[in-house]
């Protein structure tokens, strides 16, 4: 499925699946209240954007610290899986993914992971997507006793429903790291608190993890690098990521604006390299850039 196709149905169809599926939840909550406990299991739902993903890691970190990294797992699309392999949270066998190509693909990888999850007893699921109504449908069919979302109150936003038994305002003007950490120190709060989370974040807990490259991996970039440029070339090289991805093309510069920046560096600054990087999806959008610089 494209991204227009899933922001269509998430549209059309996951409104009216939140309302029916609220009344569900209010009734399982009049049954079962849910209580203050500590979770032993934690899955987060992040189907999409790797970058946030890194943004997330203090709230990974966090739920590390609770439940231990057995414990925790993780749901996102297939290509979204490479940033969490990178990221020291999450043991592979734990990272859960749906195949989004197809809209056979996806309902069949959604089916495998709610049955994984309910098999390996998560008591806590967390949704890190703040703006979507699937990623709530998903957090409510993991069937976990403690479910952690954005509700958008009285603020802007989708209406998701009132899936979630813990519920915090979705604050636009707040930093998105600061709001994952939130909803990780929600989980261990009291359900009675509407909305959370009523303590304040530091900056100083915003701490993101270091990536240290491997010889061998060092030496692979080295190597392709010198079969496109002088291997005599000493000048400065520069790393371009156009972001060629037509998943959030609102944060795209402008293809002409990137073409002007890497015309400047190589006029300006002599000897330049210019490296296009992307994804494999985004080959061909990079390619189309480089030729025109």
């Amino acid at each position: 499925m494209n991204p227009r196709s899933i922001l269509v149905m998430d549209r059309l169809l996951g409104g009216p699946a939140c309302a029916v599926l609220s009344i569900a939840a209010w009734i399982g909550k009049r049954l079962r209240p849910p209580k203050q406990a500590a979770p032993r299991r934690i899955v987060f739902i992040k189907l999409i954007e790797m970058g946030s993903s890194v943004i997330a890691c203090p709230a990974f970190a966090e739920a590390e610290r609770m439940v231990g990294r057995e414990n925790l797992f993780i749901l996102v699309f297939a290509p979204n899986r490479a940033i969490l392999d990178v990221l020291p949270y999450f043991p592979a066998e734990n990272i859960l993914t749906i195949d989004d190509s197809s809209l056979g693909s996806f309902i069949t990888g959604l089916i495998a992971s709610l049955l994984r999850i309910c098999r390996e007893k998560i008591d806590t699921a967390i949704d890190l997507e703040g703006l979507t109504r699937s990623s709530a449908i998903i957090t409510y069919l993991t069937g976990a006793r403690c479910r952690v979302g954005y509700h958008n109150f009285t603020s802007e936003g989708p209406a998701r429903g009132r899936l979630f038994t813990h519920e915090l305002n979705y604050g636009f003007q707040r930093h998105v790291g600061k709001m994952f950490l939130a909803l990780v120190r929600a989980a261990r709060g009291d359900p009675a608190q509407v909305p959370m989370l009523k303590e304040t974040i530091d900056d100083a807990d915003l701490v993101l993890p270091k990536f240290t490259a491997t010889e061998d991996e060092k030496k692979s970039v080295r190597e392709k690098i010198a079969a496109v440029f002088d291997a005599n070339a000493t000048g400065p090289l520069v790393l371009l990521n156009p972001n060629c991805s037509d998943l959030l093309p609102l944060r795209r510069w402008p293809q002409e604006k990137l073409v002007q920046l890497a015309q400047r560096i190589i006029a300006e600054i002599p000897g330049s390299r210019i490296v296009v990087t992307g994804a494999k999806s985004e080959r061909e959008g990079a390619e189309e850039l480089t030729e025109q610089i």
